[in-house]
């Protein structure tokens, strides 16, 4: 079996989106970020996104072997 690039592109492509929304975080002091949990949660679930999006690509790879 091969692995199937457009999967592939579309959870790199996810991963790099996540990670640009994490850019915002350079404006915030740390202190305001630490007040905020609304950033708090943000960032957790992007996070989470990133990492799913991760094992995702893993999975997909260890499966077509």
């Amino acid at each position: 079996m091969t692995v199937d690039r457009d999967l592939l592109a579309t959870r790199v492509a996810k991963i790099r989106e996540e990670l640009r929304h994490l850019t915002r975080l350079d404006a915030l002091s740390r202190e305001d970020f630490l007040a905020s949990t609304t950033e708090q949660h943000a960032v957790e679930r992007e996070l989470q996104i990133v990492i799913e999006a991760c094992l995702d690509i893993g999975h997909h790879v260890i499966s077509r072997e």
